[in-house]
């Protein structure tokens, strides 16, 4: 399976990306924004998954 057939990469590059974007835009401080990042990358990466798996079980 190429990595452009599966959504999963495609959307955890997003992720990283919105994520980094918010640290750097709203975190002066280096730790805090690691922190940011961290925090904000895994919350829309498990939502996304848990959403996924809900969104599998209604519609089976």
């Amino acid at each position: 399976m190429s990595p452009v057939s599966d959504h999963f990469p495609l959307l955890a590059l997003l992720a990283a990306l919105m994520a980094a974007f918010g640290a750097l835009l709203w975190k002066d401080d280096p730790r805090g924004g690691r922190r940011f990042f961290l925090k904000t990358l895994l919350g829309l990466v498990g939502c996304a998954v848990a959403l996924g798996f809900l969104f599998q079980m209604v519609t089976r």
